[in-house]
Order: C-alpha cells, then sequence, then structure tokens
C-alpha cells in the first residue's frame, strides 16, 4: 500500500511535467521527465524499508538522486562513466537560473535542447520530493496532490490544452487522487473525487473553447538582437555600388525569385523599420496561410548575417539556432553561417487573387505614417484609379509606377527613403532605385487604404555557377512591397520589374 501512495504522488508530478509536450513535444520529454521522478520514488521507497532513521534523511536523499538522474540523462554528454563533471553542474545551475526564460524567448515547439527544456525534470523532481514529504509527515492524504498540481497549472500558464485533451488529463489526475484516497481509506472522499472528474468531463464536452486568459509567456521580453544592428534598406544604394561584390549562396531544386533579409511596416516619415519583435527560432513553426501549402527547402551558404535570407514562412532552419521575427519570417545571427532553410509557399492561383480582397487586419499593413506632405493622398487615389482597396488596385498601383517611373542605374544614384526623398522621387525626378519604388509604393498604397509592407533583400540571380548553385552578388540587392490579402497573407509585388527581370521562374504567390 505504501508504494501504492507513493507511485500515486510521483505520478501528479510526472503528468504535471509532460504537460509541457505542447511546448517541447511528447516524445522529448519522457525520459527527461520519467527517468528523475523513478529515481526519486526509487529512493523514498528504499528510505521506508530501512531503518527508521532514514526517515529524517530522506528529503536529502530523494532530491539528489532526481539531480543525478536528470543529469545522467538530459545532460548526459557532459557526464563521465555516468557521473556527473563540472560541465554537468554547470548545466544544472544554468537549468535553475536561465532554462525557463531562454523558453519563454523562443517560438513553441521549441528545440527539446538540455539548455532548455533542463527546468521540467528539475521541476518534477521539487514536486516529487515535496509531495512524498506532505504524504509521509502529514496524516491527511491529500494535500500531498498539492506540489503536482501547482506544476500541472504552472504547465497550463504556458500553453493550455484543448478541450479533449484537457479532459483526460483530468480524469487521469483524479483516478491518481482516487487511488491515493482509496488506499489512505478515506472512503467518504472517494465520491467526492468521482464526482469532480465528472464534473471535469462534463465542463469540457460542453463548454466552448476559448483562447486561454493567462499565459507566461506574454510576459517575456524579446531576446537582444545581435549587435550591430543595420537596417538593411539604409546599406542598399552601398550594395549597389559595389555590384560585383558576392554576398552568399545558394543551393535548390526550385528557388524562389526573392530572398528578403528584414520586412519593414513602420515608418516615422524618416525611416522605415521592423515592427515585429524577435524570438529565439524553435523546432518548426506553423505556416500562417488559409490557403494550401508546399513545403521548399534550399541551402544558405556562406551568409554574412546578422541579418539572414529567409523567406514570409520559415519552417525550420537546420544548421544554425537565429533568432525570428515570426510574422516576418525575418532571421537574425551573427555569420558568416551556413545553414539549410525549409519554408512554407502558398498555393494559390492568379485568378484567385485579382478576385481578391485585402486583409486590413493584418499586423502592420496600415499603421499610420505622421507627416504625410500635402498631395500624396490625391496621388494615390489617381494612381490606383480610385478603386476601392483590393488586389486589383494593388496591381493597377504596380503598373503605374512601371509606366510612369524608370529605374536608376549606374553611378549616382539616388539614397534615402524618408518623405523628402519620396517626395522629390514622385514629383521631380521620376527616377530611383528599387529603395525609393518600395518605400513610395508602400506609402501610397497605405494612403489608398491598401495594407502593405516593405521587404528588403536579394533577388535570385539568373546565371547558375558551374556546379549548380547561384553565388548572390551585391548588385542583386532589392527592396520590394507586398500586399496583404486574405488567405494568402504578404504577396510580393514588383513595381521595378527586377525580380522578374532576373530570369528565375517565380513560385508561389509571387509567380
Amino acid at each position: 500500500m505504501r508504494f501504492v501512495r507513493a507511485s500515486a504522488v510521483v505520478l501528479t508530478a510526472v503528468l504535471g511535467g509532460l504537460l509541457f509536450a505542447p511546448v517541447f513535444g511528447l516524445g522529448a520529454l519522457l525520459l527527461p521527465v520519467g527517468a528523475p521522478a523513478l529515481a526519486v520514488l526509487a529512493v523514498a521507497l528504499l528510505c521506508g524499508r530501512g531503518s527508521p532513521g532514514l526517515a529524517d534523511w530522506r528529503p536529502l536523499l530523494t532530491a539528489p538522486a532526481g539531480v543525478l538522474a536528470i543529469g545522467a540523462t538530459v545532460l548526459g554528454p557532459t557526464t563521465a562513466a555516468g557521473l556527473p563533471t563540472g560541465a554537468t553542474w554547470h548545466g544544472l545551475v544554468d537549468g535553475v537560473t536561465a532554462s525557463w526564460w531562454r523558453t519563454l524567448e523562443t517560438t513553441w515547439p521549441a528545440r527539446p535542447e538540455p539548455e532548455l527544456l533542463i527546468f521540467v525534470p528539475l521541476l518534477v523532481v521539487a514536486a516529487a520530493v515535496i509531495g512524498l514529504e506532505l504524504l509521509y509527515r502529514l496524516t491527511a492524504p491529500l494535500p500531498a496532490l498539492l506540489p503536482g498540481l501547482a506544476l500541472l497549472v504552472f504547465a497550463q500558464a504556458h500553453l493550455a490544452l484543448t478541450a479533449r485533451p484537457a479532459v483526460a488529463v483530468a480524469i487521469v489526475w483524479a483516478g491518481l487522487a482516487g487511488v491515493l484516497v482509496a488506499s489512505a481509506r478515506a472512503v467518504v472522499l472517494v465520491p467526492i473525487a468521482a464526482s469532480a472528474a465528472g464534473a471535469a468531463v462534463l465542463a469540457g464536452a460542453v463548454l466552448p473553447a476559448a483562447p486561454p486568459r493567462v499565459s507566461v509567456r506574454a510576459e517575456a521580453a524579446p531576446p537582444s538582437a545581435p549587435a550591430p544592428l543595420i537596417n538593411p534598406l539604409d546599406e542598399l544604394a552601398g550594395r549597389l555600388a559595389d555590384p560585383g561584390r558576392p554576398v552568399f549562396r545558394l543551393r535548390a531544386a526550385a528557388l524562389p525569385d526573392r530572398w528578403p533579409l528584414a520586412v519593414l511596416d513602420r515608418f516615422d516619415g524618416v525611416n522605415w523599420t521592423p515592427g515585429d519583435d524577435l524570438r529565439r527560432l524553435g523546432a518548426r513553426l506553423n505556416p500562417g496561410a488559409g490557403v494550401p501549402v508546399v513545403e521548399r527547402a534550399a541551402a544558405v551558404l556562406g551568409a554574412p548575417g546578422p541579418w539572414l535570407p529567409s523567406q514570409t514562412w520559415p519552417a525550420a532552419v537546420e544548421g544554425a539556432s537565429p533568432l525570428v521575427a515570426p510574422r516576418a519570417g525575418s532571421l537574425l545571427l551573427t555569420g558568416p553561417v551556413d545553414y539549410t532553410l525549409r519554408w512554407w509557399e502558398p498555393q494559390i492561383d492568379g485568378d484567385a487573387l485579382l478576385r481578391a480582397g485585402v486583409d486590413d487586419r493584418a499586423p502592420g499593413g496600415l499603421d499610420p505614417m505622421p507627416g504625410v506632405p500635402a498631395g500624396l493622398a490625391e496621388l494615390a487615389a489617381d494612381a490606383t484609379g480610385r478603386r476601392p482597396p483590393s488586389f486589383r488596385a494593388a496591381l493597377a498601383l504596380e503598373g503605374w509606377f512601371r509606366a510612369n517611373y524608370r529605374l536608376a542605374v549606374g553611378t549616382g544614384l539616388p539614397a534615402g527613403h524618408g518623405w523628402p526623398q519620396l517626395t522629390e522621387f514622385l514629383r521631380t525626378t521620376r527616377r530611383g532605385t528599387s529603395e525609393q519604388f518600395a518605400a513610395a509604393y508602400v506609402a501610397l498604397a497605405r494612403l489608398a487604404g491598401i495594407p502593405a509592407r516593405l521587404a528588403v533583400g536579394f533577388r535570385t540571380p539568373s546565371r547558375a555557377d558551374t556546379d549548380g548553385g547561384r553565388t548572390v552578388h551585391n548588385g542583386d540587392a532589392l527592396a520590394w512591397p507586398e500586399v496583404a490579402v486574405p488567405g494568402a497573407g504578404w504577396v510580393p509585388l514588383d513595381p521595378t520589374g527586377q525580380a522578374s527581370a532576373a530570369g528565375v521562374r517565380p513560385t508561389g504567390a509571387a509567380a
């Protein structure tokens, strides 16, 4: 009976630890959570069978047993013949002081790496040890369930389960509580536990699903960006002045026509800046589209950083652990670095896009632009043919730029993207690089009610290298606008015609 009661208490702690599955994945937690809990249970039972004096030393024996099991499983490579080393203890201290915060800074599901998930088995060991002490030192059994329950609530505050899994967890937890109560011969409490389980099942089946009202992640500050961090749009003119300098290489079976570095959706009249918070990139990102998607992959070699070539909807990065701006897809990591990028590509045909409206709820797409010069709103209306906001109106604006403005080439290229430079470009010179084309497009599109943002990066070179890869040079640097379309997300446009002139057949929405 002692074994049954102790097992029930430890299993409530294990259940709380496994509820971090939405954060790390269930498979990644089974051994790190199960092995330390088993070690704590085994030592606690051995103390009960030994001399009576061992009971006083029980917490000082069970806790180290659990910690050593964490070292052997989670931090196995740092041990020597299964025994902890200085690196093992450093990893355990880091798990107490930093791993939880790193996890909050990461997109979920997070990579199941020791420096992230180690806080979970540490919490399981703490809940199991405290629960067992409450079981053995108090006459009533129910307080022994409180540490496991606290861990369960803490896990749910990270990422709450949906209704059906939550009901299953409630049934399991109530079953463990029932076993503990019944083993203590508190028969009067068994119907209460059964009623609580029934109420949980009924609530999960009847009550409508709702988003969680509490999340500890909302309180986490974003990680710091790599320094120094220079806006790629400010570098565009300098790159175009030295077009032959190689930047990085690409390898893939099918390449998109553009590689964004940064997405800029905030404009204060002088500078365009990103509006998305950074996170550490986890194991995988889900697609943000309401249309079918396919997964693509490409190898990027020698990316200088800190802005890395990416795509709008990255799925995963292999070979590097960058920061990511989840809404924009931008990646940041100090280079040079080689990595494999996997991304989601929306599948939508041109007819559907022509019939589409625009997504005026897309984050950043219609952000205010202070200090709009007089007359630009009227110019935006004329450029779109006074159409209501739609993707067809966005295409009309793209055609208006191609018909009325010319691309600057050679030396003495214009630079700048604030209101003075854009006004001069729109009203006087009508000549600019993709920097002025893209910034002016986004400004006029927003004035016409079309949600738009500015992307800066590189086009894919038209010529392949002898080994089949492609070398991207400074001369391939490019800025372009993107328009938000319901379901399809952000669709890139090409008012300069430079992307379509690259000779690479565009894919996805760009096609």
